[in-house]
């Protein structure tokens, strides 16, 4: 993080009564530290239902996070991609998220670790975020979440690009199968 990391993301939270106040970040190789990605997002005060949420990452880091909105939540243990509870959870609990433009976050990317190393084909821990999604829709039931707009989205989301990227290294049978549940998974949310 950069030196003022949490002055600068705790004054907006402060100041502007902020759930959550996320800044943009680097990605920077491990091995070389060469910056292979920016994101950046506008001065941007939103509630869950504004449209540019949609482009707001879900990380759990790169941001602060009001301790209330963990009242009832915690974060999944053994999965991987827990902080999509982040976009499915959290978010709809806030009345006011921010985004700022400075970009205070380095995340290193780091071929080895886990989230980067599962494309191999007999690997099947990407499918840890099939089994997360499924539990997440669950909780929001218990927690009485309406499937709003957003949220239908976020699923969408969820279940094409960033899955079934994380997912491709698989065999054909195995993707089919994914697909097959995930479609499923979709019918049981009212999408009207």
């Amino acid at each position: 993080v950069s030196q003022n990391y949490v002055e600068l993301l705790l004054t907006e939270a402060i100041e502007k009564h902020c759930d959550i106040v996320k800044c943009g970040y680097y990605e920077f190789n491990n091995t070389n530290g060469k910056i292979i990605k920016k994101v950046k997002y506008y001065n941007r005060t939103m509630n869950y239902s504004d449209e540019y949420l949609m482009r707001v990452k879900g990380h759990g880091c790169m941001c602060v996070l009001k301790r209330e909105l963990f009242k009832n939540i915690r974060f999944p243990i053994n999965y991987l991609y827990e902080d999509m509870i982040i976009r499915l959870l959290i978010y709809p609990l806030c009345n006011k998220i921010n985004t700022i433009s400075s970009i205070l976050y380095f995340y290193r990317v780091n071929n080895a670790s886990l989230s980067r190393s599962i494309s191999n084909k007999t690997n099947f821990k990407s499918l840890s975020q099939f089994f997360l999604l499924k539990d997440i829709i669950n909780m929001r039931k218990k927690l009485e979440f309406k499937d709003d707009e957003l949220f239908k989205r976020f699923i969408l989301s969820e279940l094409t690009t960033n899955m079934f990227l994380r997912i491709r290294h698989l065999d054909k049978e195995t993707i089919y199968d994914v697909f097959l549940a995930s479609c499923e998974l979709i019918e049981n949310i009212d999408f009207n």
